[in-house]
């Protein structure tokens, strides 16, 4: 059995958790990036430029963030309201 894995088989998702009030929270994201001639618009490093965690990284917080902005809205306007808010 071949315990060893290959780190360029990747299926384009990939998971990152952010620690948020005490809990774990999963944000998956895909692979694509944006790129201008073929280079990584954000987060490119100038000595290694096929390396894209960073933008990967920028990618889930973006996701992430607008996610938790959405739900503090939700919550807020519910609080103003004092009613649920139907859509």
């Amino acid at each position: 059995m071949n315990d060893v894995v290959d780190v360029f088989d990747v299926t384009g998702i990939f998971r990152f958790n952010f620690w948020h009030f005490g809990r774990w929270k999963e944000v998956l994201v895909d692979d694509r990036l944006p790129t201008v001639n073929g280079q990584l618009i954000y987060g490119q490093n100038l000595s290694q430029p096929n390396e894209f965690w960073v933008p990967l990284v920028e990618k889930a917080y973006a996701k992430y963030a607008s996610f938790t902005t959405y739900l503090l809205i939700f919550l807020f306007l519910i609080r103003l309201t004092f009613s649920p808010i139907t859509f």
